[in-house]
């Protein structure tokens, strides 16, 4: 039961995802000709823009599914369970799930474990799994109270600048 949540899961983002690679050319299109209404942005920054509205809400999409799944298979009495399930350290996704239900609790960071997983992430070059990554090592340093060192070295570990976490987290709350 616990295996079919989570891969029903992970196929409702792989879905999702495919969609918007399938159909990126339309879907910047689209967002180009919004964003060209309002006569103020330059051709080159219309581009980028439209391409980071796209990233984003393939990356809210994947933040919120992973989110989804790891609060309905985060439990104690499953522990035996998930332990068994996340024996794979090759799968990123079963990694990441993983990593969510971790970093719901106080003492879920593992620095040195993020580290690596951060690593193989930057190695394959899947920079949307990587920003999950970073997204969900953010929400937990905002949601816990961690001395100054640690926050450092989290966000160090998965290559996020101190000074950069700080507007992220901001950002990320205004969505």
């Amino acid at each position: 039961l616990i295996n079919e949540i989570y891969k029903l899961g992970l196929r409702s983002n792989k879905s999702i995802i495919s969609l918007i690679e399938d159909n990126h050319t339309l879907i910047l299109e689209i967002i180009e000709k919004i964003i060209e209404k309002k006569k103020y942005i330059t051709e080159e920054k219309k581009k980028k823009v439209a391409g980071e509205i796209i990233f984003n809400a393939a990356l809210s999409y994947s933040i919120g599914t992973l989110k989804k799944i790891s609060k309905a298979i985060a439990s104690e009495e499953l522990t035996i369970v998930n332990n068994e399930i996340f024996k794979n350290k090759n799968n990123m996704a079963l990694e990441l799930i993983r990593q969510a239900i971790e970093l719901d609790f106080n003492n879920g960071l593992d620095i040195k474990e993020v580290k690596l997983i951060h690593q193989k992430l930057e190695k394959e070059h899947n920079t949307l799994s990587d920003f999950v990554l970073k997204r969900l090592v953010l929400e937990h340093l905002y949601m816990f109270d961690k001395k100054i060192a640690i926050k450092q070295s989290a966000c160090s570990a998965v290559g996020i600048e101190s000074d950069n976490a700080k507007k992220q987290l901001i950002t990320a709350k205004k969505r």
